[in-house]
């Protein structure tokens, strides 16, 4: 984490990982046979290191390439809340407005992970700006050569409540 954007954000993010960790669990949880998510800032626990491809493993030495939480899901066969069964989640988190650059930092840790669902979190909403550049141009919100995407959302520190712009990635039932 850079130290100068800390400064400039006027708080420490970090404190924001286990209290968004907790509320990405609940959202995801669903039901589900197993849900599990990590600050992963700071290290990957065993448990969470079985699940990831052999190939990932040896990246988890780099702060740099992990993401600050990390969650697996997996539902039922029947499930029908998602569009996948069993995938990995990644999560950026941000104090303050969040940029296109956190954008595209969120969707390194998804494409890295082969995370279906990417997220930005943030404590404060995205400019006007960004959403009409996602409106505009959504391919930015979709991870190459696969059908993964991201997400944006914020985090309300004051009752941790999440809300998702433009949308959520919960399947719609129709």
């Amino acid at each position: 984490m850079r130290k100068d954007s800390l400064l400039q954000k006027g708080g420490d993010e970090s404190k924001l990982y286990p209290l968004v960790r907790i509320a990405l669990e609940s959202y995801f949880r669903l039901g589900s046979e197993q849900c599990l998510f990590e600050v992963t800032a700071e290290g990957v626990s065993d448990e969470l290191q079985e699940k990831l491809p052999d190939e990932i493993l040896f990246l988890l030495g780099s702060r740099e390439l992990r993401p600050d939480v990390l969650g697996y899901v997996e539902y039922p066969t029947e499930s029908k809340a998602f569009y996948y069964n069993s995938f990995f989640v990644t999560a950026e988190v941000k104090d303050g407005v969040p940029t296109i650059n956190d954008l595209f930092q969120a969707k390194k840790y998804g494409e890295i992970y082969g995370a279906a669902i990417s997220l930005l979190v943030s404590t404060l909403k995205p400019e006007v700006r960004l959403l009409r550049l996602l409106k505009r141009k959504s391919i930015l919100l979709h991870l190459p050569m696969s059908m993964y995407s991201a997400y944006l959302c914020t985090f309300s520190k004051k009752d941790s409540v999440i809300d998702w712009f433009p949308e959520e990635p919960r399947r719609k039932e129709s």
